[in-house]
């Protein structure tokens, strides 16, 4: 297999997980990291940015996401 190939079949096997924490990432902070979901003004909503391993980032005003 190439790395390529490799490459692919690692991201395909990510993309559930993914796509989960994406749907879900207000109840998983909830969840396990409680004290930070309090501190996030929630109805500013919240983007992630399209590349791998990228922390999601502000909707609000002056937001590049």
């Amino acid at each position: 297999m190439t790395d390529r190939n490799q490459a692919a079949a690692s991201s395909d096997h990510d993309s559930p997980w993914k796509e989960a924490l994406e749907r879900y990432f207000p109840d998983f902070l909830a969840l396990l990291f409680p004290h930070i979901h309090a501190e996030i003004d929630w109805t500013r909503g919240h983007s992630f940015a399209p590349r791998t391993g990228a922390m999601p980032t502000s909707a609000g005003p002056g937001s590049c996401g």
